[in-house]
């Protein structure tokens, strides 16, 4: 159950057309929109995406034929992320959006956009840099044969830290959620010891609810050290939320990817999206793995001032 906050308690002379928060209840609605939604991003045709970014709020608002969905930044109470139109293309939609949450006194960011949100002036927004989520760097999608086969030079640095990994005493397994979870949780320790964990609690969370959501858990003997959670959808690319191998373990982080490519590849998925990166490094671990499309996107905040001209796409990688 989501948390009342301005915008639910907002009154209805003021809201757009249809807003409604959006619960683990209307995740299988959700899927339905997202299923026609036309996007070169796979994380923006899951449900499950939404629920876990929007995991501190999530609402829906609609209008005839399109859908925005909004949600609280997950790293800033202050910010709504306002993300893409599905269905048919409405840039009033979008501004009504925008008029609910100034009515709250709410900033806001455009997230996750892979063109502009308006065609023409009919707001002044600028593109920023985004420097916190998951698409400061390009989003991947990567072939998981080529993965599983990890042969030729373009996966040179992938094999030679893979073959680090002593596999004598690794043992790969279906991850239950209720089973493993001390298991993962003593993996997110040693893996992010400032105790940045609520999204892998919220992952668990919906793989408890969600029967298309999967996850491997990797030991060596009795110490687990990574795990993966991904999602898997007949009529799509796949989605990997999590693959995380414990440093300390040469080769762990490699063998989680091989092991999850492995298992999406029986069940007859072929590709599966990797996300993006908050940081450089994370960037570099997705590039060794030779991605076969890379999808750029661009966060957007309102301008200080109108512009003259129509704000142009920043490259910013």
């Amino acid at each position: 159950m989501l948390h009342k906050t301005p915008l639910q308690t907002m009154p209805k002379k003021s809201a757009p057309s249809k807003i409604r928060p959006v619960t683990d209840e209307d995740l299988e609605f959700l899927q339905e929109k997202l299923d026609a939604h036309k996007t070169q991003d796979p994380y923006q045709k899951s449900a499950n995406y939404y629920a876990m970014t929007g995991r501190n709020g999530l609402w829906m608002i609609e209008e005839g034929d399109s859908t925005v969905i909004i949600c609280q930044h997950p790293n800033d109470a202050d910010i709504k992320l306002i993300f893409p139109v599905i269905g048919m293309k409405n840039e009033r939609l979008l501004l009504k959006t925008i008029s609910a949450l100034k009515q709250t006194n709410t900033d806001y960011r455009f997230a996750r956009f892979e063109n502009l949100p308006f065609e023409e002036r009919r707001y002044p927004i600028q593109a920023i840099k985004e420097d916190i989520l998951d698409w400061t760097f390009p989003v991947y999608t990567i072939d998981c044969a080529l993965i599983s086969q990890h042969e030729g030079k373009n996966f040179g640095k992938f094999r030679q830290k893979l073959n680090r990994i002593d596999t004598t005493n690794i043992q790969a397994m279906d991850l239950d959620a209720n089973h493993h979870e001390k298991d993962v949780l003593s993996v997110l320790d040693e893996w992010s010891p400032q105790g940045q964990k609520r999204v892998y609690y919220r992952l668990l969370n919906l793989m408890r609810k969600n029967r298309n959501l999967k996850g491997r858990i990797v030991f060596e003997g009795d110490t687990p050290i990574g795990f993966s959670i991904f999602e898997v959808a007949t009529n799509r690319v796949a989605n990997a939320f999590a693959h995380i191998g414990l440093h300390r373990y040469g080769g762990a982080s490699q063998y989680v990817m091989k092991d999850m490519c492995q298992t999406l590849l029986q069940n007859d998925i072929k590709q599966v999206c990797i996300g993006g990166s908050e940081n450089e490094g994370l960037d570099r671990f997705k590039k060794e793995l030779a991605p076969i499309e890379t999808t750029y996107l661009q966060s957007w905040a309102e301008a200080v001032a109108r512009q003259e001209t129509a704000p142009k796409v920043v490259n910013l990688h």
